[in-house]
């Protein structure tokens, strides 16, 4: 009866989000679902091709979005401009096919940014350019291929994560491949409010 009431009053837009979510946890692996505990402040995916990595973070990225409060900015970053366009927003596990067009209010692919329905925009950045992140604030951040960043990477991260102080609980997930570089070492490293999962191809 309970869910005969709830599926009566819900909105098309939650209907979209219950399906889209529903969808996904049949058939996400444990890996790729976070906890939902607050427990945790950076959630690093560590995996080969073809493993799920991008999915992962868009999964991820487009939920919280959509659950956040009201009209909050989030990040998206790569190695490369192409990368956030065609990977990140517009690949084939990018953000524009998982999130139900539903929910979707914008997206301008010149300036890289994704408008949702509710409110919240995701700004796309490139690691190439660290300064353009010394200015905007967000609430939470996908980085994906971190280990791919190359000599800028300690400045996207370090200016990105200053960025991050807006909402109740500012977090990321990062998906990589798994290089053993020296920035990649330092981001697994143990510390508190860091999850690190491991995966194959």
């Amino acid at each position: 009866e309970r869910q005969r009431e709830l599926l009566e009053g819900a909105t098309p837009e939650q209907l979209a989000f219950w399906h889209w979510q529903l969808s996904w946890l049949k058939t996400a692996r444990t890996s790729q679902l976070p906890p939902d505990d607050e427990a945790w402040t950076e959630y690093g995916v560590r995996a080969g091709r073809g493993a799920g990595k991008t999915r992962t973070g868009a999964e991820w990225l487009g939920r919280t979005a959509w659950e956040g409060p009201d009209g909050l900015p989030y990040y998206a970053v790569a190695p490369t401009q192409r990368d956030v366009r065609f990977v990140c927003f517009e690949g084939q596990s990018g953000l524009l096919n998982i999130i139900p067009p539903e929910l979707i209010e914008q997206y301008v692919s010149s300036d890289l940014y994704l408008r949702l329905k509710n409110g919240a925009i995701i700004y796309g950045f490139s690691a190439e350019k660290p300064d353009r992140l010394r200015g905007p604030q967000g609430a939470g951040a996908w980085f994906d291929e971190v280990a791919a960043w190359g000599v800028n990477a300690e400045d996207t991260w370090d200016m990105a994560m200053f960025g991050l102080r807006l909402g109740p609980n500012p977090r990321i997930l990062w998906t990589s491949t798994p290089r053993p570089t020296a920035f990649v070492r330092k981001i697994t490293a143990p510390k508190k409010g860091r999850i690190i999962v491991q995966g194959s191809s």
